[in-house]
């Protein structure tokens, strides 16, 4: 995929409807996580848990070639990971392509469509986090533009979180303490 061609992914918000599609996609990269030994997304995601995001319209349905391929999650605010912050970013969350599909430019044509929707809701920086021990997808965001910020303790796991910045603007990366 070239950065200058018309888009090839469709992205759409999930409606209850994608329940079922949304879960294959999630186990189909937790059971690939599992295989190379990281316990990321170990617990399975329950129905109720992606439903109730699906309501607050958090989830998003990618699909590439008529297939359904990713998933993720796009927020507002994120007290829980990120604590109280400015009203200036998007954070991505739950972020998954199927293992099938990998290698096609869709990750990061993903961001690019969430950096994109964040532009048009004013927001300054894209965040997000991974698991701190996963370092092809630290290298991977990374590679995307992501800046490391800090690391956070969270129940069971130590996430690192991460940021972009998408405004055209000359000033330096901030760091949150």
């Amino acid at each position: 995929m070239q950065p200058d061609s018309e888009p090839s992914i469709n992205v759409a918000l999930s409606l209850a409807s994608d329940l079922d599609t949304i879960q294959s996609v999630l186990n189909d990269v937790r059971s690939w996580l599992a295989s190379k030994g990281l316990s990321q997304w170990s617990d399975p995601f329950s129905d109720k848990w992606i439903r109730d995001r699906i309501e607050k319209q958090q989830f998003y349905l990618v699909k590439y070639k008529g297939h359904a391929v990713a998933t993720f999650r796009l927020l507002w605010s994120d007290p829980d990971f990120w604590g109280d912050t400015p009203d200036d970013a998007s954070y991505l969350h739950t972020f998954a392509v199927r293992r099938g599909w990998a290698g096609h430019g869709i990750g990061k044509e993903i961001l690019r469509w969430v950096e994109e929707r964040s532009a048009r809701e004013d927001k300054q920086y894209v965040r997000l986090d991974c698991s701190a021990s996963n370092a092809r997808m630290r290298r991977y965001y990374e590679e995307a533009g992501f800046k490391r910020i800090r690391l956070k303790q969270m129940r069971g796991w130590t996430a690192l979180l991460m940021e972009k910045r998408i405004t055209q603007s000359g000033e330096e990366q901030t760091v949150l303490s």
